[in-house]
């Protein structure tokens, strides 16, 4: 039994005729009709009955006919499937992720995956939200994890996004300053803090319309290098306002060095954190796997992180 008798038995039993099945398949008369008989002589009964007027299934041959189409569809699945493992083989898979989201357990997922496709290789580009889209456009990057906001809103009619979570915004401060004292703070709290900030483009953007909606505050110096905010911190030198997702790697805050406290936000503007990927792409199976646990991963770090900033808070203030 092989692949082509399935397929002629199939398209026998709908054109029900050998002819006019050798004029849809590009194949003599006989070689179908020798092909066929070949198949029944191996089954030990007919699949059709033969008349002048054309073929008709036998009710044996319904059944052999019926899982064939089944056996034709997952051939097919499974020549699709060669293929796209056959061209992501031969391929890097480029992952964009902001510059300065640092993902504990970004290593682990990638150590995974190499043991599922051990012949992909598999790059971190570190990146801004508004150039991981457009590398993503021009299809330098196959997906990216962004911060979906206006700056790259303005390419949504390229991309697709996916979400992941809603980005909340914190205020960072010592543990001894005055706003540990406030379960939640506003701009009113914050107007004679002296600010340092993470110069990135998300935050950068945030801190602007932060200011511009409420009035002016003391910058005393904003840098790429999140250890250097954080002494600055612990030392009592200033705040940073940043989001939720810095609690998940922030050691100090277990430490209780540091204290988060939820800003009461006043920008109405829509942010998320989400994938970024072309429109219609067909995405190899290694990207797919990578979302699939990067959103496990991140959700439940993500989760334990407000979990024990929640804890914190609780002690904090009873």
């Amino acid at each position: 039994m092989h692949i082509e008798q399935l397929e002629f038995i199939v398209s026998v039993a709908t054109t029900l005729s050998f002819s006019k099945t050798a004029e849809k398949l590009f194949v003599s008369q006989s070689a179908i009709s020798q092909s066929i008989k070949k198949l029944e002589e191996e089954l030990g009964f007919e699949i059709f009955h033969r008349t002048r007027y054309g073929v008709i299934p036998t009710e044996k041959g319904k059944e052999i006919i019926d899982h064939a189409e089944e056996v034709l569809k997952q051939w097919e699945q499974l020549k699709n499937k060669v293929i796209e493992l056959s061209e992501t083989d031969q391929d890097d898979i480029n992952i964009g992720v902001i510059s300065g989201l640092h993902l504990p357990f970004l290593p682990s997922i990638i150590s995974q995956l190499k043991k599922e496709y051990p012949h992909q290789t598999i790059n971190i580009i570190e990146k801004s939200s508004v150039d991981i889209t457009e590398a993503v456009i021009n299809k330098e990057l196959h997906i990216g994890v962004i911060a979906v906001y206006e700056n790259t809103l303005k390419k949504k009619d390229k991309i697709h996004l996916e979400y992941l979570t809603d980005i909340d915004m914190f205020v960072f401060t010592h543990k001894d300053s005055t706003l540990t004292a406030y379960d939640c703070v506003s701009y009113d709290q914050l107007i004679n803090q002296t600010f340092i900030m993470f110069n990135g483009e998300f935050l950068n953007w945030y801190f602007k319309k932060f200011v511009n909606e409420n009035g002016k505050v003391e910058l005393l110096f904003s840098s790429n290098n999140t250890e250097t905010i954080r002494e600055a911190i612990r030392e009592g030198i200033a705040i940073t306002i940043d989001t939720q997702v810095d609690l998940i790697n922030n050691p100090y805050i277990d430490k209780g060095e540091i204290v988060p406290i939820p800003l009461a936000d006043t920008i109405a503007v829509e942010s998320y954190l989400g994938f970024v990927r072309v429109k219609r792409a067909n995405n190899p199976p290694v990207v797919k796997e990578f979302m699939k646990l990067f959103k496990h991963h991140f959700q439940n770090t993500l989760n334990q992180g407000l979990a024990k900033a929640k804890e914190h808070n609780k002690s904090r203030l009873s």
